[in-house]
């Protein structure tokens, strides 16, 4: 599958830039977002021509493996929440067996 887009060209450190940058698409990034808050100098529009060279299914499974990282990463965090907050009821626990009874 083949596509053809246009993006805005920009130099993403224009402080660093040396002359003829502006055309070397190495040089550049393109994106069509307004960067000049960030600092960035657009410099023109780029067409670019996109040419697929994966398939729909390999697309499918690189986004199920993306999600089931996602998953992973999720589920390591919370047991790490979880930990915490066993830990904490345990030294709580232990802060009232420590205190003598009547006083």
């Amino acid at each position: 599958m083949t596509s053809l887009t246009t993006f805005k060209a920009w130099i993403a450190s224009p402080q660093y830039a040396m002359p003829g940058d502006e055309s070397d698409p190495e040089k550049l990034t393109f994106c069509n977002m307004d960067m000049t808050t960030l600092g960035w100098l657009e410099v023109g529009v780029a067409e670019i021509k996109i040419i697929s060279t994966f398939d729909h299914n390999q697309l499918i499974l690189s986004m199920a493996n993306t999600l089931e990282d996602q998953i992973s990463k999720e589920r390591a965090e919370s047991h790490a929440r979880v930990a915490r907050l066993e830990q904490r009821i345990k030294d709580l626990l232990l802060l009232t067996s420590e205190v003598p009874h009547g006083q």
